[in-house]
């Protein structure tokens, strides 16, 4: 399986390039180090859970970014830390607007309250 640090450099990259400096870095290094943490106990869990699936939980694929859990693990760090700037720098991370980032967290106020 690959290193955490592996993990966090992909995603680093990731959110780096699709942010194109919209966001500093010093944030994209906060999120990337908050999602490897996840991402890697995530891969970590499956590749012991899941035998005939090591082969797939073995290397760190990008399309795992785009869930809604990874979503609100980025929005719940940029309210707690960013609160003036939480909807300019959530937007560019996630790579929505206004509007989409409103239906995210009704999406996930309706998940909490089940």
């Amino acid at each position: 399986m690959e290193s955490k640090i592996v993990f966090f450099e992909k995603i680093k990259g990731y959110y780096s390039k699709s942010v194109n400096g919209g966001v500093p870095d010093t944030i994209i290094y906060e999120i990337a180090e908050i999602i490897a943490n996840y991402q890697y106990d995530s891969y970590r869990n499956f590749w012991k859970k899941y035998p005939k699936s090591r082969k797939r939980y073995s290397i760190f694929d990008t399309k795992d970014l785009n869930s809604p859990y990874v979503y609100w693990k980025i929005m719940d760090h940029l309210k707690i830390k960013y609160p003036d700037m939480y909807e300019r720098y959530a937007c560019a991370i996630l790579n929505s607007n206004k509007e989409a980032l409103i239906e995210l967290e009704k999406r996930r106020d309706l998940y909490d309250t089940k």
